[in-house]
């Protein structure tokens, strides 16, 4: 029985759009591209259509992807966990944020209101606020709830490509083309430092998990590490022969 519940769970998992939208197509679309050897393919064998000459060529067993969530019009540039595991976060170049639930695939809020690519999404560490980063040049929060914005911080004059909330949800930073990392306080909006030091575009920022560092990755070819209270410059690491894209810390 087991086996038969992981079986059905991958099959409802890959096919839930054709669920929703035309449920009768399971029995086409659904069972004719499931895995020779999947249990729910052999259990319903008798069903499969008679007026198909030639079946499609598929996997013997399920493959590691576990679902498609689509419905983004253009690239997808960012994606974030909730940390409680319960949503995903894609940011894209259709200037929306979308919100879809991990246990079944479905989205669940669309967030409208960038007006340009959305470059990066985050949610803060108690997982009640998403932030996305776009090249509209500003930062916007986001109710979880309703979708709807409650904070858009300006002062970037190039595009955001990445933003980052502080452990403690105290502070929020991003990083920009305009060559600087911005800190915000998430709650009122209001800006609390920027960062300058960098001499290219700011690619990506992060915070370490103890909250005392700021790092930063740029076009310039540096890491910079930054105090995130007084917004001084702790350290420039140099090496790299190309543009620094991301930057994180170990746990």
């Amino acid at each position: 029985m087991g086996g038969f519940l992981h079986d059905a769970k991958r099959f409802v998992l890959k096919n839930r759009q054709i669920t929703d939208t035309a449920p009768l197509q399971l029995y086409c679309a659904g069972l004719i591209f499931s895995p020779q050897m999947s249990i729910v393919r052999r259990q319903f064998e008798t069903e499969l259509p008679t007026w198909i000459c030639q079946f499609p060529h598929v996997e013997e067993r399920w493959n590691a992807e576990l679902q498609t969530l689509e419905g983004h019009s253009d690239s997808v540039h960012s994606v974030a966990f909730s940390p409680d595991g319960q949503l995903l976060a894609s940011a894209s170049g259709d200037n929306t944020v979308r919100l879809w639930d991990l246990t079944t695939g479905a989205l669940q809020q669309t967030l409208d209101g960038h007006s340009d690519r959305v470059q990066s999404v985050s949610f803060s560490p108690d997982g009640r606020l998403p932030a996305s980063g776009s090249d509209d040049e500003t930062v916007r929060l986001w109710d979880l709830i309703t979708g709807a914005p409650r904070q858009t911080l300006e002062g970037h004059s190039d595009w955001v490509q990445s933003v980052s909330f502080s452990p403690d949800t105290r502070l929020l930073a991003s990083g920009s083309d305009d060559k600087t990392v911005r800190l915000w306080d998430p709650t009122t909006g209001a800006p609390q430092q920027t960062l300058e030091g960098h001499s290219s575009r700011v690619y990506s920022v992060a915070f370490s998990p103890d909250g005392q560092l700021l790092a930063s990755g740029s076009w310039d070819k540096t890491v910079r590490l930054w105090n995130p209270t007084t917004g001084a410059l702790q350290q420039t690491l140099e090496g790299h022969l190309e543009s620094v894209c991301s930057v994180t810390f170990s746990p």
